[in-house]
């Protein structure tokens, strides 16, 4: 069996446009936090935290076991499409 290395069947323009996309979603993941691309998120004195929890920042659902769990909000990723 032969390992693809564009398993996406991408072509290259497309490949690399996908890729700059996937840099510039995890340098914002980095610079804003988690909390910024989640669906249950509320901003309060611009720090995004979960909704009516302002101590849950920075992704911390996806270890406290509590719910809301992080779930993306697709809406979000619009600002990283222009990458090519």
């Amino acid at each position: 069996m032969t390992r693809s290395f564009n398993p996406e069947d991408l072509s290259r323009p497309e490949a690399s446009a996908e890729e700059k996309l996937r840099k510039r979603y995890r340098a914002a993941l980095r610079k804003r936090g988690l909390c910024a691309f989640c669906v249950c998120r509320e901003v309060t004195f611009g720090i995004a935290h979960c909704r009516q929890m302002p101590g849950r920042q920075q992704g911390m659902c996806q270890h406290d076991g509590k719910l809301p769990v992080f779930r993306l909000d697709d809406s979000t990723l619009g600002e990283f499409r222009d990458a090519a």
